[in-house]
């Protein structure tokens, strides 16, 4: 009798220190974190868009891996400087699409203009070299179908203003870790700044054809006129570039240098005409022959240019007295005894008086 209380005592003993190991074990195991879980930041109360996101209204919680949603925060250097795109509500994980970019603040659409975004490939905004505030010409490309006899491109709209590259709003909104990074290669979708009827323009174009941003200087607000391009129109253009376009500070020293060039030559050449002396040959003195009714007399014109060295063109007349008087009867080539010599007027220049063509006496 003793042999089985005994047996059964040492069995209860076995029992309660199995049981006693087996809750310590559960107890430690329920303190403990599971090695499948991940830390997520989850917002602590609501959480308004366009608010700025922080520790005083985020926490990190773990969750298991297989409940952590896609693009979940788990990193605080993912969250800082951050503002919320839309309404997030407490104890709901901060995921990645309902956050803006680190710097960009809440879209603000100016008054009378639309926001259109367009579908676009890497070639078409430049391999990332179209920024947000970059200002451009937007083309379409139809390419020929039963529709569409000939392919041909368009521009149709000009100076126009990149509102966002994907969901970049501002060039200030990139990774401050990467500050000297000035283009987005990945943007697939870009929204320009647009009057109502052209956000109507736009959707049109990128529903019948290919859309093309054409990058062009922020500060050039000229639109010229620009015809539709076809194939057919394509074999003749004339592709010659213009150079002083490419680099206008140049091209304009260059203008100067040529400007600068030609006065130089002009001054020389006036420089060497001022001192040029007359020529011999050339006539200075002539006789003109005036008939006032059957009175002829003669006026010697001298030129000031040879007797008192002025170059202003001027000319002196100094009478000589009456010539031959004209017969009665209106024969004026029979020539009569001349009438008294009268005295000699005073010298007058006249200005100015051009020369006879010849160094003879004009024609009566």
């Amino acid at each position: 009798m003793r042999r089985k209380s005994l047996a059964l005592l040492i069995l209860a003993l076995g029992c309660g220190l199995v049981a006693s190991l087996g809750i310590t074990q559960v107890l430690k195991r329920g303190d403990s974190v599971p090695s499948d879980t991940v830390g997520v930041f989850v917002a602590k109360d609501d959480i308004g868009s366009g608010s700025l996101v922080n520790n005083d209204n985020t926490k990190m919680e773990q969750w298991p891996k297989d409940r952590v949603p896609a693009g979940a925060i788990t990193r605080q250097e993912d969250l800082d400087g951050r503002r919320t795109r839309q309404k997030i509500f407490a104890g709901e994980p901060l995921i990645d699409p309902k956050l803006l970019v680190r710097g960009q603040g809440p879209i603000e659409v100016p008054k009378g203009l639309r926001v259109v975004a367009v579908s676009v490939g890497p070639e078409a905004i430049q391999g990332g070299l179209v920024l947000p505030g970059s200002r451009c010409d937007v083309q379409v490309f139809i390419r020929a179908d039963s529709n569409q006899s000939e392919s041909l491109c368009k521009t149709i709209l000009q100076d126009i203003r990149v509102f966002a590259v994907d969901d970049v709003t501002s060039i200030e909104s990139q990774d401050p870790r990467t500050p000297d990074k000035h283009s987005i290669p990945g943007g697939k979708t870009v929204s320009l700044l647009v009057s109502p009827s052209q956000a109507l323009t736009v959707t049109l174009a990128s529903q019948l054809g290919m859309i093309r941003l054409i990058l062009r200087n922020n500060d050039d607000n000229e639109q010229p006129k620009t015809a539709v391009m076809t194939a057919h129109e394509l074999l003749g253009v004339n592709g010659r570039n213009d150079r002083a376009l490419e680099d206008p500070i140049a091209a304009e020293k260059e203008r100067f240098r040529k400007w600068a060039e030609q006065m130089r030559k002009m001054m020389q050449e006036t420089k060497v005409a001022g001192e040029k002396k007359p020529e011999a040959d050339a006539p200075q003195r002539f006789v003109m022959r005036v008939r006032t009714g059957a009175d002829v007399s003669d006026v010697l014109l001298i030129n000031n240019a040879a007797v008192q060295g002025l170059d202003d063109g001027t000319w002196t007349a100094t009478g000589m007295g009456p010539s031959t008087r004209a017969p009665a009867n209106g024969d004026s080539h029979s020539p009569r005894p001349a009438a008294a010599a009268q005295p000699a007027a005073t010298a007058q220049p006249i200005v100015p008086a051009k020369p006879p063509a010849a160094g003879r006496p004009a024609p009566t």
